[in-house]
């Protein structure tokens, strides 16, 4: 699916040509705000609430914030992690925290990172869950195995067999456990499941190039993606969005009208598996993308977020506070997403080959688009293109000028 984030116009549409209102970042600075800017930061974490984020760069110190990002402090604890992503995992209340670092395995800790302790014999790791009271915890790393404590770091045990593991997540009691492997173009697998804690694990879906996974809270509402899939069609085989609503028994395919296929990197999901948020990052036809979903995944919707190399996306337990992490020399930092302060959402338009793409951000419950060809008339109808995803509606124009608006009747 291409999409066109460069221009953005103003209400009316004249014969195909676009009124250009600037450049998308112009438009998005009302929900999705950096709040750390002073590093290029590869991983994040949050309490349940979104109230404490941890944020995690390479060679700095861990961030913290107790105020949902609008201040942090530094803490004692530097490390390199192993790759961009699921690298630090917090407990429900923010006091258990593990990193996971590429030179000496899982630091702990108990008391919301003022101190933290480095785990003796514990794996390196790619990706890193617990659950919510931070006792249980599994990581993973490529190639290599799935590790799982129940004594919140002190002692580790493998499981399963040598792969390329990309990413883990937990069910809140620790019992119902799902990763993936794979990873971005490195070689593809399956999706492995455990209700055991770890003991046993079960493959499931198709091998393809997953990324990432997350949970709901009791575990039976699961979220994937991948960077490269053999279900799309050539030549592209971008990645694609799938979810399960029985543990992962069973997946289903999310791409085209319902969600971008484009390189996904990072997911996550609220507890009740309703809200989720997944991060895309760049590829030479594709931009990068945070999108999101209010219906357990069904459809997607964009969420203009800014242009950034994302690596890792967290959500609050309700879904409603996001946060996303960027690396690189454009747009670094840590954001965060906050609903727009207005009832009535911001409508954009955006070039999309001859048609006009519309969209506008969620949360827009009841809103319907109409258009109309007169501003001076009242003959304001709805719009009847079916949406292509969320929240976005593409449409050809017909007239000598569209106006559209959004209402709730």
């Amino acid at each position: 699916m291409r999409l066109d984030k460069n221009l953005l116009v103003t209400l009316a549409v004249f014969c195909g040509l676009f009124l250009t209102a600037g450049p998308a970042s112009a438009q998005i600075g009302t929900v999705w705000q950096n709040r750390n800017a002073s590093a290029y930061l590869y991983a994040v974490a949050c309490s349940a609430d979104g109230t404490k984020i941890f944020a995690l760069p390479s060679g700095a110190p861990v961030q913290i914030s107790t105020n949902s990002g609008a201040t942090w402090t530094p803490t004692s604890l530097s490390v390199y992690p192993v790759y961009q992503g699921r690298t630090i995992a917090a407990s429900a209340d923010g006091k258990i925290v593990a990193v996971a670092s590429q030179d000496n395995g899982v630091y702990v800790s108990m008391d919301g990172g003022a101190t933290w302790a480095q785990r003796a014999g514990s794996p390196i790791c790619t990706s890193i869950a617990c659950s919510t009271n931070g006792m249980k915890m599994v990581g993973v790393n490529q190639p290599d195995r799935i590790y799982t404590s129940t004594d919140a770091g002190t002692n580790w045990t493998a499981r399963d067999s040598v792969r390329n593991w990309h990413d883990v997540a937990s069910s809140a009691d620790g019992t119902k456990l799902v990763a993936v492997a794979g990873g971005i173009l490195s070689s593809h697998d399956q999706i492995y499941t455990s209700t055991d804690s770890g003991t046993n694990w079960t493959a499931r879906a198709s091998a393809q190039y997953w990324t990432g996974v997350a949970s709901s809270a009791d575990g039976t509402k699961l979220v994937a993606v991948s960077s490269f899939d053999t279900a799309t069609p050539a030549p592209d085989y971008e990645g694609q969005i799938y979810t399960s609503a029985d543990s992962g028994t069973n997946w289903t395919q999310h791409s085209g009208a319902a969600a971008p296929n484009v390189n996904w990197l990072s997911v996550a999901s609220s507890a009740d598996g309703s809200h989720l948020v997944a991060a895309s990052y760049p590829s030479t036809i594709e931009p990068p993308l945070i999108c999101t979903s209010t219906n357990f995944g069904t459809s997607w919707q964009l969420a203009y977020a800014p242009l950034a190399n994302w690596a890792c996306v967290a959500s609050s337990a309700d879904g409603t506070k996001l946060m996303a992490v960027a690396v690189a020399a454009f747009s670094p930092g840590l954001y965060t997403y906050t609903a727009p302060s207005t009832n009535a959402p911001a409508l954009n338009i955006a070039t999309d080959g001859g048609s006009a793409s519309l969209s506008w951000p969620w949360p827009a419950d009841g809103f319907a688009l109409q258009q109309n060809t007169n501003l001076a008339t009242t003959n304001w109808v709805n719009v009847a293109t079916a949406p292509t995803v969320v929240n976005q509606v593409i449409t050809t124009p017909t007239n000598a000028a569209n106006f559209y608006r959004l209402v709730k009747p």
